[in-house]
């Protein structure tokens, strides 16, 4: 049955690789650029739980410093499809044209201090502008291509507790097995579009929680911010707070890859 998911408020194996394969990590640097790097799983790595081992790795950690980011981008692109549970098979396959428009939500736990899920989006479907308040968020595409467009806040509207000025931040590509992050001050805001069919891991650390000052708040973006001579900034934008969008919906799916509780 399709529902329409706020995060966090509703959100509450094997490995198969060999010959060391190679991970492209993306992550949020000065100017809002991305930069990606390419790393190497750890002999010693294979047959050991990954996903485990990235619980392990963020332990009791509430808030990420700066100088962690690196050891969690890296826990985060060891954790394989295979661990997870999650084929390309299983989706494609589908022949319900309704369900085949519906992006399909997987949680692997959810902690006081980190939460652990997977979307698999169909093509052409969308993950709505949101923020994530005060959070860290890694992210990596386990297969399919995502387009990521990310902003920041740098100011409120005069006159208007719903409108912001957002400095745009980039739109990019993510495909198979790249990993990025978002932090409280770089890229905080995003949307997701599925090029194809898509299945994306996300790391939340912490996690949403509406009573404790983290809800997930929906923005559209109005247009160009106009600066005070006038002309257009193409980096920034105007754009408000809104419920929701009701072309949003997501169905619960089942996880059947490794447990961490």
């Amino acid at each position: 049955m399709a529902s329409r998911i706020a995060f966090g408020i509703n959100h509450s194996g094997r490995l198969t690789w060999a010959d060391r394969p190679r991970q492209r990590v993306c992550g949020s640097i000065g100017g809002g650029r991305l930069k990606c790097v390419t790393g190497e799983v750890s002999a010693g790595s294979v047959g050991a739980s990954m996903l485990k081992r990235l619980v392990e790795v963020v332990g009791s950690k509430s808030r990420i410093a700066t100088n962690e980011v690196s050891q969690i981008l890296t826990a985060v692109g060891e954790v394989t499809r295979e661990e997870l549970g999650v084929q390309e098979s299983q989706y494609h396959g589908r022949l319900d044209l309704e369900m085949r428009k519906l992006i399909t939500f997987l949680n692997i736990t959810e902690q006081a201090n980190y939460s652990l899920g997977i979307f698999v989006m169909p093509p052409n479907t969308t993950i709505p502008l949101h923020d994530h308040p005060g959070m860290t968020v890694f992210t990596k595409v386990l297969w399919g291509e995502l387009e990521v467009e990310a902003y920041d806040i740098v100011a409120k509207c005069q006159g208007d507790n719903n409108e912001y000025v957002a400095l745009k931040r980039g739109t990019s590509l993510t495909r198979d097995n790249e990993v990025r992050y978002l932090t409280k001050d770089n890229g905080n805001i995003h949307q997701f579009h599925a090029k194809k069919w898509t299945a994306v891991f996300d790391l939340a650390v912490p996690p949403y929680d509406p009573w404790n000052g983290r809800p997930c708040n929906y923005f559209r973006v109005l247009g160009d911010a106009t600066s005070e001579n006038g002309t257009g900034e193409t980096d920034s934008v105007v754009m408000e707070t809104r419920d929701c969008p009701y072309e949003y919906r997501t169905t619960r799916g089942i996880y059947t890859g490794t447990t961490v509780d």
